[in-house]
């Protein structure tokens, strides 16, 4: 009873046609996902691309407790690279919205996430109109809305929460090496012995020469950083504690291989 309670009181709101509305032709909604709560957008411009993004409730996927305690519900889009397409906020009950400010500085501050990605670090500032420029294309700091800092906080919070939890289930490893936030590196063993063609090296790697169309080097380096790629490689606990240990400034670099050659023995 408390759980079948719990669910009710943090389901959606909208259904697909609603989304529908939202994302018109060339866009097609589809059913919403059975793994994880979210609606899966194609394209008719694209017929063979699968989706191309994806639209979910943050009240589905990251309910946190507003100031006054009632999780913000905002509409979340995502392309298949990670970017947001936009945030529309459905609804709210923080008593700054509510009856001081009213709901036009909330609606200003959600236009922001537009073009901005996963894979970029984002905060907010604390006041509203003075983000601090980064000279980073991997940071970005939000304008905040002045006497709202709390509740826009929590809201930054519910947004990016939700966008990796869709990010983690749909953008998998290989979506994030298709898009390039991945890096790959494969050679096969023929052209591994080409790179060492007129050298003394030549001719040396009996191995890739007996098999010459197997691969030789398939390496992966990623920048654990941005939360889309540490914690989808890492897990949620490993990359806070990742996080925490480095120092400002510090960056850190995820790197594996595959293939019959590593980078390390099994020592190491």
């Amino acid at each position: 009873m408390v759980a079948a309670a719990t669910l009710s009181a943090h389901a959606g709101e909208l259904d697909k046609a609603d989304v529908e509305r939202r994302f018109p032709p060339p866009l097609k909604v589809g059913d919403k996902l059975q793994n994880i709560p979210a609606w899966p957008i194609s394209s008719e411009l694209e017929p063979d691309a699968g989706p191309v993004a994806y639209a979910f409730e943050s009240i589905d996927l990251a309910p946190i407790p507003g100031f006054e305690g009632t999780p913000f519900n905002v509409l979340v889009a995502i392309d298949r690279k990670g970017t947001y397409l936009g945030v529309d906020v459905l609804r709210q009950h923080e008593p700054v919205f509510l009856s001081g400010l009213g709901e036009v500085p909330l609606h200003e501050f959600v236009r922001q996430y537009a073009g901005k990605s996963l894979l970029q670090q984002i905060s907010v500032a604390s006041i509203y109109g003075s983000a601090r420029r980064t000279g980073d294309d991997k940071r970005v700091v939000l304008d905040g809305v002045s006497k709202a800092t709390a509740s826009i906080r929590i809201l930054n919070q519910t947004v990016l929460t939700s966008a990796l939890a869709v990010a983690r289930a749909e953008l998998a490893f290989a979506a994030l090496v298709q898009g390039g936030h991945i890096g790959r590196l494969s050679l096969r063993n023929d052209e591994i012995e080409q790179l060492f063609a007129d050298t003394d090296g030549a001719g040396q790697d009996a191995e890739g020469l007996a098999a010459p169309d197997q691969i030789g080097v398939d390496l992966y380096v990623a920048w654990l950083n941005a939360p889309t790629i540490g914690r989808a490689l890492l897990g949620d606990t490993m990359y806070a504690y990742l996080m925490r240990s480095l120092e400002p400034g510090q960056q850190a670099y995820w790197v594996a291989t595959a293939g019959r050659t590593a980078l390390v023995d099994a020592n190491f």
